[in-house]
């Protein structure tokens, strides 16, 4: 998984050691000699809370991705106009320049093949994976996005089979779920440390408690950015939310606020004991 790593001290000194060569004056010899840069220097670097002579790195799309005006960017690296930085093979994807209608249809034709053997509750449900699945495809792309939950009311439904295929289409790395958070501040720590190596798609699998509204979560959803301390560091950092937020859990779903920024996949194999079904 490509993702965004903050830097440390440590770090910091081997940046500055290949960006010059660092020398002091030895008595002893009566000459210059390498050294290592001055503490002084990576710790004035580190603690810096601006940097103007770097590019602003907004986040990593691991696909062809789109600029705010609707400008698709193909190429991998880094793209000024959007701050994105791609990190996928240009030649594996085959974009047509002026798609048609029937191209669309073709496409949208694939994708629910996908999902022919979901046993959705109703035909709402399927239209909302689809989006789910688009919104995996081009969610760099979008400032805001609702978090999908998918829901059934007994164990091996397909909850988390449907969320690995979402994945699949965010980025090539397997999934790696992660735990509900149980209280405000647990939830606050988590979404910084999870945001600031910029994931492709969080996961909290198999809740055993409803989507609780925690504010961190909520403003996660709802704005391009959360800020907060770093761990084990004083410095403060504000993240980028273009994450696609997934969940899963039997009987379980959003309440309150969380209700309008959750777009929920009600899955019902209608049988009691799922896991013993076939498939193609």
């Amino acid at each position: 998984e490509s993702q965004i790593i903050p830097t440390s001290k440590p770090a910091m000194t081997r940046a500055l050691s290949c960006a010059a060569v660092w020398q002091r004056y030895d008595k002893r010899s009566d000459d210059w000699v390498m050294c290592d840069p001055p503490e002084r220097h990576c710790i004035v670097l580190f603690d810096g809370q601006q940097y103007p002579h770097m590019l602003p790195l907004s986040g990593i799309a691991r696909q062809p991705f789109l600029r705010a005006n609707g400008q698709i960017v193909s190429a991998a690296g880094y793209d000024a106009g959007s701050g994105m930085f791609g990190v996928f093979d240009a030649r594996q994807f085959n974009i047509p320049d002026n798609p048609s209608k029937a191209d669309a249809a073709a496409a949208m034709g694939r994708l629910s093949d996908l999902l022919d053997e979901f046993s959705f509750a109703a035909e709402c449900d399927k239209a909302a994976a689809l989006a789910m699945l688009l919104t995996a495809a081009i969610r760099p792309s979008l400032p805001h996005a609702p978090m999908f939950h998918v829901r059934a009311p007994v164990q091996g439904s397909g909850k988390s089979f449907l969320c690995k295929l979402a994945t699949a289409l965010a980025t090539p790395a397997p999934p790696s779920p992660v735990s509900f958070p149980d209280s405000e501040e647990e939830c606050g720590k988590l979404l910084l440390a999870l945001l600031l190596k910029s994931p492709a798609v969080i996961e909290f699998d198999d809740l055993n408690t409803d989507l609780l509204p925690f504010d961190k979560l909520k403003t996660a959803i709802t704005e391009e950015s959360i800020s907060g301390r770093i761990l084990g560091v004083s410095k403060d950092a504000t993240v980028s939310t273009r994450t696609l937020f997934l969940s899963s859990g039997n009987n379980v779903g959003p309440i309150k606020d969380m209700c309008r920024r959750v777009l929920t996949i009600n899955i019902d194999p209608l049988c009691a004991t799922p896991a013993t079904r076939h498939f193609k």
